[in-house]
């Protein structure tokens, strides 16, 4: 399958009436009362500790801020009961909001520039740091960089994946225990929880100087993962690998130039199966582009200066219902079980 280059649409909030029969019916779920994020709904990180809340028609419900004054949320987690955790990057901190949108404080502590968190077995997560701290307390040098953590932020196990730039962006596989990252390198690298031990790499970006950042799993075992640059590279994509580690498909949102001066770096796959969310630094656009034909079926631009409420990056994307194809398998998986 071949993806030509997708033109951007030159708005300034998203794109009405691109919705086929399939994905309106799947963004079209009884109301949760209470729940500022229902299904469907996107939680955008941004810049000045800020998370952007947006329906699936792009209407700004609400605008989430950790009162950390710090610049940087990164990755984020909707919880089942509609509850948002988000990483502070800069500020080493572990955010959590309750399903109206309120600020509960923070989770956990001794974080070292958190950027990642997942679910895992029973309401357990699992935190990718950047930086280097020792959040066990044992006073190893080596410090972990991956943390299982309780629902209440207490660490249950730290692991050691090789890396390049700590453990940036993580997602489990379908056995639960196979743990995919990147580490703002070329390399996706993979890691088996149960065992505790690395395992060789999946895969390899193409290019010299691209780097990759958020990742997500595909149902098949294939990869979706946001790459950028380095210094002296301009092209920039969504790349697509199968399960064997190979390279199929290229999706460049804007041929993948104009409106990505440092590169992609934020996605998420969307509930319904069919579609991702992606966005570039600095300040997007959002974009929400078809698996399977590369259309473009939405999109927020310039999501910060837009809406006149600053902002420098778009660092993250989480979607309530988004297709997490190991929070299933890791509750099924009994030597990562056994840890807790």
């Amino acid at each position: 399958m071949t993806i030509h280059p997708i033109s951007a649409l030159r708005v300034a909030m998203f794109v009405t009436g691109l919705f086929g029969g399939v994905l309106a019916s799947a963004q079209s779920p009884v109301p949760e009362p209470g729940a500022l994020l229902q299904n469907g709904d996107i939680a955008v990180s941004v810049g000045r500790a800020q998370v952007f809340v947006f329906s699936p028609t792009g209407e700004l419900k609400k605008i989430l801020k950790t009162g950390s004054g710090g610049q940087y949320t990164a990755g984020s987690s909707i919880q089942p009961d509609g509850g948002l955790l988000v990483t502070g990057f800069d500020q080493s901190a572990l955010y959590q909001f309750d399903r109206s949108g309120r600020l509960l404080g923070r989770l956990g502590s001794g974080w070292a520039a958190p950027e990642s968190v997942i679910p895992s077995a029973d309401q357990h997560y699992l935190v990718g740091q950047v930086e280097s701290n020792d959040i066990s307390g044992s006073g190893d040098t080596r410090a972990p960089k991956l943390s299982l953590i309780r629902p209440d932020g207490t660490a249950v196990q730290h692991f050691r994946p090789r890396f390049d730039r700590g453990i940036d962006w993580i997602d489990l596989a379908t056995d639960g225990r196979t743990l995919m990252y990147t580490s703002e390198s070329l390399i996706i690298g993979r890691y088996d929880l149960a065992l505790d031990a690395q395992l060789p790499d999946f895969a390899a970006l193409d290019r010299s100087g691209v780097i990759a950042y958020a990742l997500r799993l595909l149902p098949d075992g294939g990869v979706m993962v946001a790459t950028g640059r380095s210094s002296g590279t301009t092209d920039n994509y969504v790349a697509r690998f199968d399960a064997q580690g190979r390279m199929r498909v290229r999706y460049q949102p804007d041929n993948g130039r104009e409106f990505f001066p440092e590169g992609l770096f934020a996605l998420n796959l969307d509930g319904d199966g069919q579609s991702f969310w992606t966005a570039g630094l600095p300040d997007g656009p959002l974009y929400r582009i078809d698996l399977e034909s590369g259309k473009l079926l939405a999109l927020i631009s310039s999501l910060a200066p837009s809406l006149g409420v600053g902002g420098e990056y778009v660092t993250g994307i989480s979607v309530r219902g988004e297709l997490l194809v190991g929070a299933s398998g890791a509750v099924a998986c009994p030597q990562l079980q056994s840890r807790s």
